[in-house]
């Protein structure tokens, strides 16, 4: 139990301690934090490396990732073009309807990783409303 409760706080001070790190800007905020809700909990096989936007348009994004098996690639982008989140605005209490969070992600760029045995490095590009 007692590591339970030291891994738990090891976990909280990271979070903390990367939340920090993260702009003050709540939309860069909200995208980050959907993105993490479609990588697989706990499995230490797929990491973000880079997420950036593009300078003409503040909904077009490029995430940059490494992963250890090519399937996990295609699984991301998926659960990605399936994620929804309640629509913005006052809506009836249990009456919010859903949108897409992420719309047009693709997989672009896969390839072996030349420095790592059985890694892939990838791009997703999408769109984020």
């Amino acid at each position: 139990m007692k590591s339970d409760v030291d891994q738990a706080k090891l976990h909280k001070t990271r979070l903390d301690d990367a939340t920090g790190k993260l702009p003050r800007d709540k939309y860069y905020t909200d995208v980050w934090s959907d993105l993490s809700d479609c990588f697989p909990r706990g499995s230490n096989t797929i990491w973000a490396m880079h997420l950036s936007n593009s300078s003409n348009d503040r909904t077009v994004w490029t995430l940059e990732v490494k992963a250890t098996q090519e399937g996990e690639v295609r699984t991301l982008a998926e659960r990605m073009n399936l994620m929804t989140k309640p629509a913005p605005g006052n809506f009836p209490a249990g009456q919010v309807p859903l949108v897409q969070a992420f719309e047009s992600a693709v997989v672009m760029n896969l390839k072996a990783d030349a420095n790592s045995r059985g890694m892939y490095t990838f791009t997703i590009k999408f769109t984020y409303k």
